[in-house]
């Protein structure tokens, strides 16, 4: 079998690209139920995008 993976490198680099922008849109979300709308910061990539990768 041969192995199809990408290097760990890479694997590491997505998965800390989506776990930050994951951490954004929840501290969004947090802003928003706080009714700090005014504070909150359009991430660039939304978790559905990146889970659609």
């Amino acid at each position: 079998m041969g192995h199809n993976l990408p290097e760990l490198d890479e694997i590491t680099t997505l998965m800390v690209t989506k776990l930050q922008t994951a951490m954004e849109e929840m501290e969004a979300l947090t802003a928003l139920l706080e009714g700090d709308a005014k504070e909150i910061e359009e991430p660039s990539l939304t978790l559905e995008s990146n889970l659609a990768k």
